[in-house]
């Protein structure tokens, strides 16, 4: 049966059609994911979360070619998600492994915490989830305000923080010069 018939079938409301499709799409559909994610867990809920989407939307799709573009496309975007979610995200063992292999510098730390003290809360809030990797858009709905002021709020914070690290660091005797001058820190 070809895709014409199977779409007509669905938007009739006939399960056996659905579960038709499904099994035409679904090898090429998560082919497509598990390229994207690399993650066989992750693509199969990208495939599953497109079929969700099509049930939804299943009146929108016009004729059986754009019934082809439009599957690929929602699950090739569902993956992307995935990989854009995940990308911040560091496995607790590993960030272990790296803080013991790399022990912070506690005086630049110091003078981050105190810097990021000056900022407003909001400014600082807004620093900390940008430097976290959060998106503009995630940072808008966490500070309640538009993604443009999201963006004006995170290059006001950074030139504030930019402006007291400078500070901070031109008060601060530097390491640097203390060994030039002979004098080991």
């Amino acid at each position: 049966m070809d895709d014409t018939q199977l779409l007509l079938r669905i938007r009739n409301g006939d399960n056996a059609a659905f579960g038709e499709l499904l099994a035409a799409k679904d090898g090429r559909l998560f082919g497509i994911a598990l390229k994207i994610t690399r993650d066989r867990a992750a693509a199969e809920d990208a495939v599953y979360d497109a079929y969700e989407k099509l049930i939804v939307n299943i009146d929108r799709i016009r004729s059986a070619a754009a019934l082809d573009g439009w599957l690929i496309s929602t699950v090739k975007h569902n993956a992307i998600d995935f990989l854009r979610k995940n990308a911040r995200t560091v496995p607790f063992e590993s960030s272990l492994e790296n803080a013991a292999c790399a022990p912070p510098d506690i005086e630049q730390a110091a003078d981050v915490a105190d810097c990021l003290a000056c900022l407003n809360e909001r400014e600082a809030h807004a620093l900390i989830m940008h430097a976290e990797g959060l998106r503009l858009r995630e940072i808008a709905a966490a500070c309640g305000v538009s993604t443009t002021s999201a963006w004006a709020l995170v290059k006001k914070a950074k030139k504030n923080f930019c402006a007291f690290y400078k500070n901070e660091r031109k008060n601060a005797p530097s390491k640097t010069s203390n060994y030039m001058n002979g004098k080991k820190s």
